[in-house]
């Protein structure tokens, strides 16, 4: 995308006729605010912020199912005297 485009004005009639030095166009710069730069800045840092968040919950997902399919432990045999 353009940040800067340029128009083309005509003088403004000033009355003399045949001078030749104001008959050449004004050419005028028009460009972006910084704010619309940034922009593409801030959507870059969501963008990472929300594949952070499904990494860590797929991580929390992944190991509640592990521990779901994790065989029971056994509590140690209990000797009475």
């Amino acid at each position: 995308m353009d940040t800067a485009s340029s128009s083309t004005l005509a003088p403004a009639d000033t009355g003399t006729a045949g001078s030749g030095s104001d008959d050449a166009p004004v050419t005028v710069a028009h460009t972006t605010p910084a704010s619309r730069q940034r922009s593409s800045v801030g959507g870059a840092l969501g963008i990472i912020l929300v594949i952070g968040i499904v990494i860590v919950g797929a991580f929390y997902l992944w190991g509640e199912r592990i521990a779901q399919n994790a065989p029971p432990t056994e509590a140690p045999p209990v000797t009475v005297e």
